[in-house]
């Protein structure tokens, strides 16, 4: 096939698809108008984060705060990545302090409850994905975490598939929110005893800034 028939035959595709298959995701991190460099040190914050039934439709654990520390792994060629090491996930509620992590406890529907992230945790966006979303895993692993109390016990908990979520860009940078729901957020038990729920769903919004505070947009 000559040059030209491909031409052509590339010009065609784009006129018959709709605009919105026809375009490629193109991400990029910026902070007050500057691209983000790779290895800038980075937080994701949320409040009132929430382990769902996987309807949606009960709250499993409430916790008040979460808060992650990593870094920018990559921004550029249409792909954003950004690492938070195991250990760098933390979840508070207004409870008594844990005995097993030294944070304030979250509530649950089995009491207080603490929440431990057993695994790394990856957020990228490139160029196959939609528009605005972003979708995080466990790394090189699935996302573990674990969810304990004094009458459930230890509660360990797999993704089911990467955690997908959608950025929404407003004047203090950009919002991401996961999809509470088993396709989007999905979580299966692992290990636990018969008072632990057997799935959940995660459900927050966190924002990404630097770790000098300045907001970051995914654009």
């Amino acid at each position: 096939m000559s040059k030209n028939l491909i031409t052509v035959c590339m010009v065609l595709v784009a006129l018959v698809l709709p605009a919105s298959a026809a375009a490629f995701n193109e991400p990029q991190l910026t902070s007050e108008g500057i691209l983000v460099p790779k290895g800038t040190s980075v937080t994701a914050t949320a409040v009132n984060p929430i382990f769902t039934t996987t309807t949606g439709a009960t709250a499993l654990v409430t916790c008040t705060h979460a808060h992650l520390t990593g870094t920018i792994t990559k921004n550029q060629e249409s792909t954003v990545k950004a690492e938070f090491p195991m250990g760098s996930a933390i979840f508070k509620g207004t409870g008594g302090t844990s005995k097993d992590n030294n944070l304030p406890e979250c509530t649950s529907t089995f009491g207080s409850a603490f929440i431990t992230v057993g695994s790394a945790l990856c957020l990228e966006s490139g160029i196959l994905d939609a528009d605005d979303e972003l979708l995080t895993t466990g790394c090189t692993e699935k996302i573990h975490f674990i969810v304990g109390s004094t009458t459930a016990g230890e509660c360990e908990y797999e993704s089911t598939g990467a955690v997908e979520a959608d950025g929404t860009t407003g004047g203090t940078g950009t919002s991401i929110t996961t999809r509470d729901t088993s396709e989007g957020s999905g979580m299966k038990l692992i290990r636990g005893g018969f008072l632990c729920p057997t799935s959940g769903a995660l459900k927050m919004t966190f924002g990404l800034r630097t770790t000098n505070g300045e907001p970051i947009t995914i654009s």
